[in-house]
């Protein structure tokens, strides 16, 4: 400042869960009670908890905890879809309906028992059924299997 120019000077106290500040004239002349404005502005706090024994939390905590089991549910299911459209394309996988988790499970149940009876005819029961990858392979290392 030059002069007989006045201003003011701010001051800011910036907290967890409050700001507060004041605006003081620059020149000495003018400070009073009249010319000295201060406030504070409190707000809800975004951590929860004991602040003492260190047991804070932020607010957000359980909302971003669920959205990320929603993304990677989400993603799971999207990786499962395209790894699936993949190995029908390469026709490693015969065509059915995919399009949703239920009908999924029902054409791959499906597909275990027909690769069951392909290729253990001798009457597998649902537990030798589900262990048909392994089997499948430890077969692949002798005989040629279809795709």
């Amino acid at each position: 400042m030059s002069g007989d120019q006045g201003g003011y000077i701010l001051g800011l106290d910036l907290g967890i869960d409050s700001v507060g500040w004041a605006k003081i004239p620059v020149k000495k002349s003018e400070i009073s009670e009249a010319n000295v404005q201060m406030g504070v502005r409190i707000f809800k706090s975004a951590i929860e908890g004991d602040y003492q024994k260190g047991m804070e939390e932020s607010s957000n905590l359980k909302r971003r905890t669920a959205r990320g089991i929603r993304r990677n549910y989400w993603r799971t299911r999207r990786r499962m879809t395209k790894l699936i459209n993949i190995l029908k394309k390469a026709k490693l996988l015969p065509e059915g309906e995919t399009s949703n988790p239920e009908r999924r499970q029902d054409y791959f149940n499906q597909l275990d028992s027909d690769l069951s009876k392909e290729y253990f005819s001798d009457g597998a029961t649902h537990q030798e059924s589900q262990k048909i990858l392994y089997l499948l392979r430890a077969k692949a290392l002798n005989t040629k299997l279809n795709p």
